[in-house]
């Protein structure tokens, strides 16, 4: 039986992976890169599973659809047999644990009753930190005369808060047992031409 997490997490790893991850990042810096990496997860297992094939955006019903499915190619059919939720934040999108559980909850829980999905097997969270950098950070806002917290990348934690709050609450979330049976974690460090990225990424095993 293929192991599609330990696969996924393989692919993240790939230096091939990291090297692409860096051009995007250089050159598409004002993006989320959240396509970049469900498409790349895409190509990259359909180039390494025979047995399967991974879509994206399959299955759509009623108007909502799955970021990323993995489906058992028997005979001339495909069964489906994972669901891969995907979702691209920077650090104050998880400074407030609470409101971001809500999110959580209506992509593992609520969206199956609105969509008729069964519910996803793995939840992919990738949290892009530009912040490490001050001087960078700087220098890249004077370039492009970008007014500090205009841009979601630059969006600071409150004062009040301890910078490092939102990996103690991302931590928290994927600790629930209620919700994830684990979960494993990886951080990308990329070279850009104005700033330097840590992608920081989670992959949680949905308990079912």
């Amino acid at each position: 039986m293929v192991d599609i997490g330990e696969k996924i997490l393989e692919v993240l790893k790939n230096e091939s992976f990291i090297r692409k991850l860096e051009e995007h990042s250089s050159n598409l810096f004002n993006l989320k890169l959240e396509y970049f990496f469900r498409d790349n997860i895409v190509i990259n297992l359909n180039k390494t599973i025979s047995s399967h094939i991974a879509v994206a955006e399959y299955p759509r019903r009623k108007g909502g659809k799955v970021d990323l499915s993995i489906c058992r190619k028997s005979n001339d059919k495909l069964i489906l047999e994972s669901m891969i939720e995907i979702k691209y934040q920077f650090p104050k999108d998880l400074s407030r644990i609470d409101a971001y559980k809500k999110v959580v909850e209506f992509d593992l829980r609520d969206k199956v009753g609105i969509n008729g999905f069964n519910g996803p097997d793995y939840f992919l969270l990738i949290v892009a930190d530009w912040s490490a950098n001050i001087a960078q950070r700087k220098r890249f806002e004077s370039a492009f005369d970008i007014p500090i917290n205009k841009m979601d990348q630059w969006q600071r934690i409150p004062k009040k808060l301890s910078p490092d709050i939102w990996e103690q609450n991302v931590h928290d979330i994927f600790s629930d047992k209620s919700v994830f049976e684990n979960y494993s974690e990886l951080k990308l460090k990329v070279n850009g031409a104005l700033h330097d990225v840590t992608y920081n990424i989670y992959l949680g095993n949905c308990k079912r």
